[in-house]
């Protein structure tokens, strides 16, 4: 049976961003919401911002799946080798299922940062302490039953050091389920410790 065909209306969501297509990614020019100034995901929100990195050649493929699953609720925006796009919390599960990507990446922030006018470390730790730490962990610990579990031959003694117990809730309260995962602070080791004291309350 062929798959009921993409509407329009998903369709006409997705466009390319580039600045200029020519232009590398890195060079920060491609902006996927230029209209706004910074952004700060949060535990407010009911929506999450993710990226995507996309194989060679398969832009148009992906375009189309993402607008088929999530074109209802967002634009799909595509540049270089990447798509930006919206989805709600509940949806981490539809997002491991797209068959046309091959790296996901929650954006948790999306600001302005001059690194010649702010070449500080100080600088850098005050822009970190301006993430919600504690929406970032919440989205973590749902993210990691999803997550495949590498071979205990490959898995360094940094990513088992510490192990985290993720409990699924169900709509009255019940604990349904346990699954034994890693710890979130000890998975972003490479962040200053008193940042995430001061915002993992």
């Amino acid at each position: 049976m062929d798959p009921a065909p993409v509407p329009q209306s998903f369709l006409d969501r997705i466009r390319r961003i580039d600045e200029d297509p020519a232009t590398p990614a890195y060079a920060g020019l491609d902006t996927p919401y230029p209209e706004e100034e910074q952004y700060f995901a949060n535990e407010e929100e009911n929506k999450m911002r993710i990226m995507v990195t996309i194989p060679g050649g398969l832009e148009r493929l992906s375009c189309i799946e993402l607008a088929a699953k999530f074109g209802n609720e967002s634009d799909i925006l595509l540049r270089n080798g990447k798509i930006h796009f919206e989805v709600g919390k509940d949806k981490l599960s539809d997002i491991h299922k797209l068959r046309s990507v091959d790296n996901l990446y929650l954006n948790i922030a999306d600001v302005k940062f001059d690194f010649e006018a702010h070449n500080s470390e100080v600088a850098l730790f005050d822009l970190a302490e301006k993430i919600d730490w504690s929406f970032v962990e919440n989205i973590w610990m749902k993210n990691q039953p999803f997550v495949r579990k590498r071979s205990s031959k490959r898995t360094s003694s940094k990513s088992s050091a510490s192990k985290a117990i993720f409990k699924e809730i169900d709509e009255n309260g019940d604990v349904v389920a346990k699954k034994h995962c890693r710890d979130f602070a000890a998975a972003t080791f490479s962040l200053d410790q008193k940042v995430l004291k001061n915002n993992l309350k």
